[in-house]
């Protein structure tokens, strides 16, 4: 537009929504945990299980927080 070159438009929305950010994060971290030998739970998608002979550990991820709990301390 000429004569208008130093005007500025204001979004009214960001081009990035934070679900879409949680969403691609989420698919990452899950990626990984996979890679290392986690399975998902198939009745709890957000549920991580590793389960080596006597060592379980659980992770279950909700968009930005973690819980990990497990039967030993030397397996974490």
């Amino acid at each position: 537009m000429e004569g208008k070159d130093s005007f500025v438009c204001k979004l009214k929305k960001s081009l990035y929504e934070p679900k879409q950010v949680l969403r691609a994060r989420y698919k990452k971290i899950s990626g990984y945990f996979i890679d290392i030998g986690f399975s998902k739970c198939f009745f709890k998608y957000d549920l991580y299980v590793l389960n080596q002979e006597k060592e379980v550990v659980l992770i279950l991820l909700y968009v930005d927080d973690r819980m990990i709990t497990r039967n030993n301390d030397e397996i974490i």
